[in-house]
């Protein structure tokens, strides 16, 4: 079944920020993982198994066996998904780690000739350090953390036409001309020139500064409009979530 990536971001976001954990922990690394798999589910959508070592059926390029904590795979787009529940910051050694595990496996799906437009999200309940933050913005990996929401569910909400009006024409322009290059699937940033050769089409210093102080604006201005209108706009659209699943 399709899937809309902007509303998998903001269930995530959701859950990380207001779904009240039983676990501390690596048990609580699962329990987000498993209640993930109960909302997609709910929603008819049918993940991988987590704790694969396989990438939608495939192994990785270099034979190594990596542990893929999620996916999602519909027709020509999916999704990899990794999960943290560290409850402290999280730095750039685990973003380097989860991007080169997807590379590892991307390459692997194209060697079998699969067209995907392949999603990289990163899930964690704390926020990212700089330097962390920075290597999502130049991979294109979507992170996903309580502190701040996901560049596709501020782009959502921007060209949603009833949030539209209420917020700023040059933020919203802003938004359109920054934030897309940062969500884009993993075969944008590796572009192939000839069998098993690939150039990189990848941000530059300049672009990242701007991209890591707009994320946040953008963010902080559409939270606090959120809140303004609607004060538990996220809390409900969260129990929304828990009704669906059911009792845990």
């Amino acid at each position: 079944m399709p899937f809309d990536v902007a509303e998998i971001c903001k269930a995530l976001y959701c859950l990380c920020r207001f779904y009240q954990f039983k676990n501390t922990g690596t048990k609580k690394g699962r329990e987000l993982e498993n209640v993930f798999l109960d909302y997609c589910l709910s929603q008819r959508m049918l993940p991988n198994k987590s704790r694969n070592l396989t990438l939608f059926g495939f192994k990785s390029w270099s034979g190594v066996a990596h542990e893929v904590d999620g996916a999602l795979r519909a027709t020509d787009i999916g999704i990899h998904f990794e999960f943290k529940a560290y409850e402290q910051e999280i730095v750039k050694d685990q973003i380097m780690s989860f991007n080169e595990k997807s590379i590892d496996y991307y390459f692997s799906i194209v060697s079998h000739k699969e067209g995907i437009r392949l999603h990289r999200i990163f899930v964690s309940d704390s926020p990212l350090d700089d330097n962390a933050a920075r290597l999502c913005y130049l991979w294109s990996i979507i992170h996903v953390t309580p502190d701040v929401l996901p560049i596709p569910v501020i782009l959502d909400y921007f060209r949603d036409p009833i949030w539209e009006d209420r917020i700023e024409w040059i933020l919203l322009s802003e938004a359109e001309r920054i934030l897309p290059r940062f969500m884009q699937p993993l075969n944008s940033n590796l572009k192939p020139i000839r069998r098993n050769v690939y150039s990189l089409s990848i941000p530059d210093t300049t672009e990242i500064n701007e991209v890591q102080d707009a994320h946040v604006q953008m963010s902080n201005e559409l939270l606090e409009t959120i809140e303004c209108y609607e004060p538990d706009h996220f809390e409900n659209y969260t129990s929304m979530i828990m009704d669906k699943i059911g009792p845990k």
